[in-house]
């Protein structure tokens, strides 16, 4: 699985809804705990910058088990 991760859901009151940045913290964490007890055993996380290094973002997820389609 992979998932884009923004650093906004950290500093953007609406985002946080409430919760401290600890408790968004927390509330990822138990996220991705739950991913894995429904089966998913590999999470790739990545920002927006990894996606100008598309060499580097193919050797990330080839590294996790991901398929990719050849060209």
């Amino acid at each position: 699985m992979v998932e884009l991760d923004g650093l906004v859901k950290y500093t953007d009151a609406q985002m946080m809804n409430g919760r401290t940045l600890g408790g968004v913290i927390d509330d990822e964490r138990e996220r991705s705990e739950g991913l894995k007890r429904a089966g998913v055993d590999v999470i790739v996380r990545i920002r927006m910058d990894d996606l100008y290094d598309l060499e580097g973002l193919k050797q990330r997820l080839a590294k996790a088990g991901a398929p990719l389609r050849r060209r």
